[in-house]
């Protein structure tokens, strides 16, 4: 094992102060940094962009400076274990907290920022609801973007706990990973606290905020929220999807023989958003326009809704709840969820001709791509 006297020797630490998060960084922190805790409270009121603080906690083992992601607007504040850190540790890219203010064991960082809000190109995507002039905010993290959002250990093998405060306008609906344990309204503000998530990868972590329309749906003692904005209530056939997803939980469970692994689920259509759907443990993410059909959708259509369905609610287990170490394994999950898509989807529809469905969108990509120069063994 190298020593952190090596990693960090200035050629060494040059390159992991860089653009991006090196292999050798997320090893060494990987191996010396566990039981993480991220204690997030954002304003997002202004619309523009989002002022944070954030409380790390976390245990280290061994010696040397600790690094951290950032990619923010700006950092504000900085101290650890209770001094204040000096200008010059963050670089745009990472922030340095130097040896001399960690401890061995348990340690507390704590940093002020601010983080751009846009509809594009931001970790919290503003939406512009042109029907009523509505405004909706959801996050994108996905695949290494939480560090946009925040300081953190951007890497999907150090899982934290997450707790979320949110300041939105009052009116505002607000739905992240953990429930919601309150609500407390101040002036022209309305502050939604969420619990403490279960250990989850940074990449995971969401939240999505606005005047939205919710319904719901509880079945056999599972309570499941679905969040769409107002002026498309009437078009989502919410009773159909809410269906689905409990459908698909369902089936889940009995084919992992393993209760759904997080504390609770929840899925919100997301408009404008830029793929079919995304797994956020309690926070599910779908394309707006892939589920909310204008006109009377063709069977491959509906078929495709509920397989998207299908591959999110997989991945509860085989990607949130067991997650590859480290991106060149991404192909292993998504693989995982479209299979297991196809599999539910002929089970619960056996004329739905999901395998060959399977075969047609998946099979000859794979032979392709298998006979090139470049292709690797798995």
């Amino acid at each position: 094992m190298l020593s952190l006297a090596f990693l960090l020797a200035v050629d060494t630490l040059a390159t992991l102060m860089g653009p991006g998060i090196s292999r050798d960084l997320a090893d060494y922190r990987r191996r010396t940094i566990a039981e993480v805790r991220y204690d997030l409270r954002l304003d997002v009121s202004a619309l523009d962009s989002a002022t944070g603080t954030v409380t790390i906690r976390f245990r280290r083992s061994g010696p040397g400076d600790v690094i951290l992601d950032f990619r923010g607007r700006q950092l504000t504040t900085a101290s650890a274990n209770g001094q204040t850190l000096p200008p010059g540790l963050a670089n745009g890219a990472h922030i340095r907290v130097p040896q001399r203010f960690l401890q061995p064991g348990e340690n507390r960082l704590d940093f002020g920022f601010v983080t751009p809000i846009a509809p594009t190109g931001a970790s919290i995507i503003r939406f512009r609801d042109r029907a009523d002039s509505s405004d909706y905010l959801y996050t994108l993290l996905v695949p290494a973007d939480a560090n946009q959002l925040f300081p953190s250990f951007d890497q999907p093998d150090l899982k934290a706990r997450v707790s979320l405060s949110l300041a939105t306008p009052a009116g505002w609906t607000a739905v992240a990973n953990g429930a919601l344990a309150a609500a407390d309204t101040l002036g022209s503000t309305i502050v939604h606290r969420f619990a403490e998530t279960r250990p989850i990868s940074t990449y995971l972590i969401a939240f999505a905020a606005g005047p939205w329309h919710r319904a719901t749906s509880r079945v056999g003692g599972r309570t499941v929220h679905a969040y769409v904005r107002r002026s498309r209530a009437g078009e989502a056939d919410l009773d159909t999807l809410l269906a689905a997803n409990q459908r698909a939980l369902d089936w889940m469970e009995r084919y992992f023989a393993r209760p759904y692994p997080f504390e609770k689920f929840d899925f919100v259509l997301a408009p404008a958003f830029p793929f079919g759907g995304m797994e956020h443990p309690g926070a599910v993410f779908y394309n707006e326009d892939s589920f909310i059909f204008r006109e009377r959708p063709t069977l491959p259509r509906r078929l495709g809704r509920l397989s998207t369905v299908l591959h999110e609610v997989a991945h509860m287990w085989f990607g949130d709840l067991v997650t590859m170490r480290w991106f060149d394994d991404l192909w292993l999950k998504e693989g995982f969820a479209t299979y297991l898509a196809a599999k539910a989807l002929d089970d619960l529809d056996s004329a739905s001709g999901s395998w060959k469905t399977f075969y047609l969108r998946n099979k000859p990509a794979a032979y392709g791509v298998d006979q090139t120069s470049g292709t690797t063994p798995v």
